[in-house]
């Protein structure tokens, strides 16, 4: 039997102090439930399409088309992109882990490529409860090199409505921030889709969003 009240205060302090120790060591998930969704890297085609609303930098809304140009044996890929506003056409490059190398501008011969670390914005397998971080480089517009920290989780496996139709898609939150400037903060709402091979939607509060108009994907074969 407990005499003391401080019987009672120790006992509760022991098992809050057990609870903040479970919480601050449970694993994050790395693997998915039985019977869960899971997404697994596309296998891209030749002549796959989109078209999709987006900005630029300078926050303007336009129509971007994105078709698939070039795929290579190890998985890596080529998509020639058109901004119809802009009136600009160019060649992005990935790796076959979705992350993007290169940048070229045919009007121009301009090529940019990108600094390392790569951004990993999609990391697969992609699963209900999964986070990831990536720092990664990036060239200002006025030419400085910018370090930046993303984190990723992915909240819901949902359907999201878009102009193009509905589809099942993977809900991932994202944070974006400077390294070296804490007080930026950048935060937006990603759907990724595995039936269409990209994330078909994109929401923040500072930009309009990036939406999924149309689409054309060469049948498996």
């Amino acid at each position: 039997m407990l005499k003391k009240p401080f019987d009672y205060i120790s006992i509760l302090s022991f098992f809050t102090f057990l609870i903040f120790i479970g919480c601050a060591v449970a694993p994050e998930k790395t693997q998915p439930e039985p019977g869960e969704p899971v997404a697994y890297s596309p296998k891209m085609k030749v002549g796959d399409k989109w078209k999709m609303t987006g900005w630029s930098r300078s926050k303007r809304t336009d129509i971007y088309h994105t078709e698939i140009v070039e795929v290579n044996e190890d998985g890596s890929f080529a998509v020639l992109k058109r901004a119809e506003k802009a009136g600009e056409t160019w060649y992005e490059y990935y790796n076959n882990k979705f992350q993007q190398e290169m940048i070229v501008y045919p009007s121009t011969g301009k090529t940019i490529t990108q600094e390392k670390p790569l951004r990993n914005s999609l990391d697969f397998p992609i699963f209900v409860g999964k986070s990831w971080k990536t720092a990664y480089s990036a060239i200002s517009k006025g030419g400085r090199l910018i370090e930046y920290l993303d984190k990723y989780k992915v909240i819901s496996y949902e359907t999201i409505k878009t102009k193009a139709g509905e589809f099942k898609a993977f809900k991932i939150s994202r944070t974006n921030s400077l390294v070296d400037h804490r007080s930026y903060i950048y935060n937006s709402v990603e759907w990724y889709c595995p039936e269409l091979k990209l994330k078909i939607k994109v929401t923040n509060p500072d930009f309009p969003p990036l939406e999924l108009l149309d689409y054309n994907l060469v049948m498996k074969k």
